[in-house]
């Protein structure tokens, strides 16, 4: 994994499974660093993530390598794997002298997959292996502000007690009202405004945290059904060329092919189905789209989604309709 610090565009930090630590680079002199060693018992680096408004990073490392890094098969699957055999730490680092400045308590020791710093640098989220989203201000209080249920949001039933690895990405500060610059609108509570992205098993969300539900996002998007049915659609297009230029015979071993191929139905798949997708998102600095990329088997396809402004619904009126039909970039 990998993490700039924005600060000064200047030191790059990678982090290293099985052993390897932290390292950090220089980008002008093209020099390490430091070498910051892997905790004892948490050897394997799942994220990284420099604070943009101070000298500091945070490290989530685990006891064992995650393993989500490649699409599951059929019949074996991360939903598989117990939850409880991985754990988590979550450890914060001074960026001048690569020093550890704290640890901060992670829940039933929940495995870690993805942090995020708010452009404010006062908030950190934290996505666990367990469905869950952590939120914390480390420079007030070690322990979690606030817990968010993610994998209760998913419209396919979670594997009690599998691994449902979360994603999380903030909303840019600003974007329709959301960040810090709305921290007086809260009464000066930065823990109350804002909002963030959570992606697991192929359902991506947001959760706005003034007054929002910890269990209800303020939106969901199915990207998985999404990519699907793009891909339905490039099939059906080569069955119709397939029936022009060669006949009923060769259109007919081509459905069959199809129909073997594990076609995805949304409205029955479990989260082991959804684990055999590649799911990765990113926001734009304005906070005002998101691109995901969505691959399955040997094809894949990246979409752009138009977000609305926080508050709006994505279950009422043209938001619904536009956020139901994104651009297809790449396929």
């Amino acid at each position: 994994c990998l993490a700039w610090d924005t600060r000064a565009d200047k030191l790059m930090l990678t982090g290293c499974a099985g052993g390897g630590g932290v390292r950090a680079w220089h980008a002008d002199t093209r020099r390490i660093m430091a070498d910051v060693p892997s905790e004892p018992g948490w050897r394997h680096v799942a994220a990284l993530a420099a604070c943009p408004s101070e000298p500091a990073f945070a490290v989530a490392a685990n006891n064992a390598l995650l393993p989500n890094l490649q699409p599951a098969t059929p019949g074996s699957s991360t939903a598989d794997t117990p939850a409880a055999a991985l754990v988590g730490r979550l450890t914060l680092y001074n960026g001048r002298s690569f020093k550890r400045s704290a640890v901060l308590a992670v829940p039933d020791d929940a495995g870690l997959v993805s942090l995020a710093y708010s452009s404010s640098g006062i908030q950190l989220v934290v996505g666990t292996a367990a469905g869950s989203v952590l939120l914390y201000e480390p420079s007030s209080r070690s322990s979690p502000l606030r817990v968010w249920q993610v994998a209760a949001a998913l419209s396919s039933g979670a594997a009690a007690g599998g691994l449902l690895p979360v994603h999380v990405a903030w909303r840019a500060a600003g974007s329709a009202g959301s960040g810090v610059g709305s921290v007086a609108a809260a009464g000066g509570n930065s823990a109350a405004c804002g909002s963030f992205f959570s992606l697991c098993c192929g359902i991506l969300c947001e959760w706005d945290m003034a007054g929002g539900s910890s269990r209800t996002p303020s939106l969901a998007l199915d990207v998985i059904a999404s990519a699907a049915a793009v891909l339905e659609q490039k099939v059906d297009a080569a069955d119709d060329s397939t029936k022009h230029t060669q006949g009923t015979d060769a259109t007919e071993n081509h459905q069959q092919g199809k129909a073997g191929s594990g076609h995805y139905n949304s409205s029955t798949a479990t989260t082991v189905d959804r684990q055999l997708w590649v799911c990765r998102y990113a926001v734009s600095p304005a906070g005002s789209s998101v691109a995901v990329v969505v691959g399955h088997a040997s094809a894949g396809v990246l979409l752009l989604y138009d977000l609305p402004g926080r508050g709006s619904s994505s279950s009422s009126g043209s938001s619904s309709d536009a956020l139901s039909l994104p651009q297809m970039l790449l396929q």
